[in-house]
């Protein structure tokens, strides 16, 4: 997706498109890892963090986004299995002629705390990917927007599904200035998860929304 705005007060810190059914310190470049993007040109705008993940080698961020439409498809039950639904989203959306975002890649929001006691068959989940403007679109697809917001974020590599593994570092992060989790959390999947495609190349940005803390 390309909803960044600038990144402002740089600090270090914090599954596709077709998943098998199954912001960075001051002067910091590039990601060392050699990637192949969904969006042509798109690199990690914070540097990518590795597995195992530990606080050391860990790298976070926050940015304000911008808002944006997107059309969707929701998503209930275990989280790991949620990715299989990108491809039929995808499918949906080019059937009913509507217009992508050119440079965006899918997307999932996850609403529910899978250790919060509530059953897995009651997770919620969407998955998305953002299109030019709010459009008329038909069952299985909705349609919202993401609001314009403060998110801290990290882009992680590995197999996806083995993302949330960075959340504690992530949350961490988002403690340490003072911030509470505002909305659900969003990972963006940049990486085509190709049979060839080692894991070391897939990359997924994890975007947490946040507000000050109560006092």
């Amino acid at each position: 997706m390309s909803r960044h705005l600038p990144l402002h007060g740089l600090l270090p810190g914090l599954g596709l498109l077709l998943l098998t059914v199954s912001a960075c310190s001051p002067g910091a470049t590039k990601a060392s890892v050699s990637t192949r993007p969904l969006v042509e040109g798109w690199a990690p705008p914070v540097e990518v963090s590795h597995p195992p993940f530990r606080a050391e080698t860990f790298h976070a961020n926050w940015l304000n986004t911008r808002g944006a439409a997107y059309v969707y498809m929701e998503v209930l039950g275990d989280y790991r299995n949620t990715g299989s639904a990108i491809r039929v989203l995808l499918s949906e959306a080019n059937q009913q002629g509507l217009r992508i975002v050119p440079n965006s890649s899918p997307f999932c929001l996850f609403y529910d705390d899978p250790g919060g006691g509530k059953p897995v068959s009651e997770l919620r989940a969407r998955v998305g990917i953002e299109i030019e403007q709010i459009q008329a679109v038909q069952a299985p697809l909705g349609v919202d927007s993401l609001p314009a917001q403060t998110v801290v974020h990290a882009c992680v590599s590995g197999p996806y599904p083995g993302a949330a593994r960075a959340y504690p570092l992530l949350f961490q992060y988002m403690g340490s200035k003072g911030w509470t989790m505002n909305g659900p959390i969003q990972e963006i999947y940049h990486v085509f998860p190709g049979p060839d495609t080692p894991a070391s190349e897939l990359i997924c940005e994890i975007l947490v929304p946040v507000r000050t803390a109560s006092r």
